[in-house]
């Protein structure tokens, strides 16, 4: 059944779909370098980057599993059924309104999630102390000099 109702797709909705394809690929890129930039500022900073590793990959897969690779797919099965559909241009301003309210909420939760992490494990960093060397001072009592004072 699913077959049938890809094969009588209008170009309207052919375009429609590799248009959010190009979104979703360009959110999901924008996802990794905005991950992989707060990796390297937190091991930078001297953080232990276990945490957000291991939170941002749980997150980056999710984002990439539900949310990457659908429209993605999508569209490369028309194309594989119908090789014709590649050579038509792409139109602007062909998104639904409910593909790309779930695809910014998506990535929105992901980058909070990703910020939340970032920060706990920064202030999680203990405060980095310079050792000043400071002059040594005697607490021992003086010894009277010898040599006679005027006001003897």
């Amino acid at each position: 059944m699913r077959k049938k109702r890809d094969k009588s797709l209008t170009l309207d909705e052919y375009l429609r779909i590799r248009s959010e394809a190009r979104v979703a690929t360009l959110l999901f890129c924008i996802y990794t370098v905005l991950f992989i930039i707060g990796g390297v500022y937190l091991v930078l900073q001297g953080g232990r980057a276990h945490l957000y590793t291991s939170i941002g990959m749980a997150v980056y897969l999710t984002l990439g599993l539900k949310m990457f690779i659908p429209p993605f797919h999508r569209k490369a099965y028309l194309e594989l059924e119908q090789p014709e559909l590649k050579t038509y241009p792409s139109r602007k301003g062909l998104l639904s309104s409910h593909f790309m309210f779930c695809q910014l909420g998506a990535y929105s939760l992901g980058c909070l999630a990703l910020m939340i992490v970032l920060t706990q494990t920064l202030s999680a960093i203990p405060p980095k102390v310079k050792m000043i060397d400071l002059p040594s001072i005697e607490t021992s009592k003086m010894e009277p000099s010898t040599t006679p004072s005027k006001f003897e």
